[in-house]
């Protein structure tokens, strides 16, 4: 038995068809994944504080965490729990200071700087409180950008109280901050989705548009065969 010569067109039209929808599926392109970011926790100020005799001393940081090459604010604040008087031993009144984890100095503020042999007084009411403050820029002692990481940063009171005489020079907790690198690109926590997957997340999947199409096909043939069958029989 031969098909009649109206299948062939119907036959032709309905492959071309199905190639063209493959092919249009298969060449998408695959929609880009966004970037993973890394948040340097920026409302989220490290601090740490004791209780020195009758002060109590607070270091503070703006943030725990930077970009590296940001500007880290450091703060002291010695706020007295009573009446107290001291003096200054120089014009130097406060010193600040970074160390690695192995608590090894990176940066002192202090460093090349000159203090005069000035003594001077000073007097503190209850609750009243002493404020000192520096930047660090990230560099060591010597002007180099420090690579990232974990370090300890610490303040210190450079004064004396008269009573008790044993509160000298009384200095923070440190404060521990990170360094992040600028170009970090792995995701914090998570599991990375595998190559594969990513690949293929910008495009659904052909399986269903092949399905279709074939379904179509063979409903047209279903439909020119009976067409020609009912011919047959009209004709004879």
């Amino acid at each position: 038995m031969r098909l009649p010569r109206v299948m062939s067109p119907l036959v032709i039209v309905l492959c071309l068809l199905c190639l063209s929808l493959w092919n249009s599926n298969g060449v998408r392109p695959a929609e880009a994944l966004p970037s993973p970011q890394v948040d340097p926790t920026p409302d989220i100020q490290g601090a740490s504080c004791r209780t020195i005799g009758p002060l109590n001393v607070c270091l503070k940081t703006d943030k725990r965490s930077y970009y590296q090459g940001e500007q880290v604010q450091i703060a002291l604040d010695v706020t007295s729990l009573e009446s107290v008087s001291g003096w200054h031993q120089t014009t130097c009144q406060y010193d600040f200071g970074v160390e690695s984890q192995s608590l090894k100095e990176v940066w002192r503020y202090l460093y090349q700087r000159a203090c005069g042999d000035v003594a001077w007084r000073f007097t503190l009411g209850a609750g009243q409180t002493l404020t000192y403050t520096a930047t660090w820029n990230q560099v060591d002692d010597s002007g180099n950008q420090v690579p990232p990481g974990d370090y300890l940063a610490w303040g210190q009171g450079m004064f004396c109280l008269d009573e008790p005489s044993s509160v000298c020079d009384p200095m923070s907790v440190p404060v521990p901050i990170s360094v992040i690198s600028i170009t970090a690109a792995d995701p914090v926590g998570g599991i990375a989705e595998p190559p594969e997957i990513a690949k293929s997340a910008g495009r659904p999947s052909s399986l269903p548009i092949v399905a279709l199409a074939g379904a179509a096909a063979a409903g047209v043939i279903a439909l020119g065969a009976g067409v020609w069958y009912a011919r047959r029989r009209w004709l004879r």
